[in-house]
């Protein structure tokens, strides 16, 4: 039987997904992000799972959407909904009923980070590389925006999306981007104490809490997300963007 693209385990009122492609970094294909949706839907109705955890196998926690897979699709149109696809599926996150941990580790660029600013909280690496290269293809993160801006302030979110700098872990808890950051060899031990301390809180408080946050931002989000989506479509079927998309993916298949 073939590997799940995400996999799914429960212990202790903790729920794991963790996306299982490591031989591309946990690229976000479409087939991933159908499998987190899955995964979603069926635990927002679990009143025994009281956090949910997201990881990556292997190296890295995600390095961005799959731009080969997005190379491959016909047109600007499908690209801009394929992301959109990816956007509606992790605002779910937002709304579900528990908290939601991201543990981040290795690659943490591009749509790999916009699943994680998604996550109620996050746990970084120190050696953690985050980032939003996006710009440097010639179009711009087409989800998250918003929610780097309320982490970080606006000039800071300026910084990393329009120079498509890169930041270590430890960087981005000094950023707000994060919430704790530590050594590789101590993230998912953090990550389940974090865990099975919230999953310890009574959950209909909790739950609650998390809502009145989520009603206080909700509409900002969605207009911004929205006008994200209407750019980038934009500026990904300009000839230049294309032309870099091009290029990096003969790149990457050279021996």
């Amino acid at each position: 039987m073939a590997n799940r693209a995400v996999e799914l385990r429960e212990a202790e009122g903790v729920a794991w997904l963790t996306l299982n492609r490591p031989e591309c970094l946990n690229a976000l294909s479409l087939a991933l992000v159908r499998e987190y949706r899955f995964h979603l839907e069926k635990l927002r109705h679990r009143f025994d799972i009281k956090v949910i955890v997201t990881t990556g196998a292997g190296r890295s926690f995600c390095a961005g959407s799959d731009l080969r897979e997005l190379a491959g699709l016909d047109g600007s149109r499908s690209v801009a909904e394929a992301e959109h696809l990816k956007s509606d599926v992790f605002s779910m996150l937002g709304d579900m009923p528990q908290p939601t941990i991201a543990l981040l580790h290795g690659h943490v660029l591009g749509g790999g980070l916009g699943l994680a600013l998604y996550h109620d909280f996050r746990v970084a690496a120190f050696d953690a590389v985050v980032g939003f290269p996006e710009l440097d293809f010639g179009w711009l993160p087409p989800w998250g925006i918003d929610r780097l801006v309320e982490l970080v302030g606006l000039s800071k979110a300026k910084w990393l999306t329009m120079t498509a700098a890169t930041i270590s872990g430890a960087e981005a808890k000094e950023a707000g981007l994060v919430n704790l950051s530590v050594l590789s060899a101590e993230l998912i031990e953090t990550g389940k104490k974090l865990a099975i301390g919230l999953a310890r809180k009574p959950g209909n408080a909790l739950a609650r809490t998390k809502a009145l946050f989520r009603e206080s931002s909700a509409q900002n989000a969605t207009s911004f997300d929205r006008r994200a989506h209407e750019i980038f479509k934009e500026c990904f079927e300009a000839p230049e963007a294309q032309e870099r998309l091009s290029k990096f993916i003969k790149r990457k298949r050279k021996p």
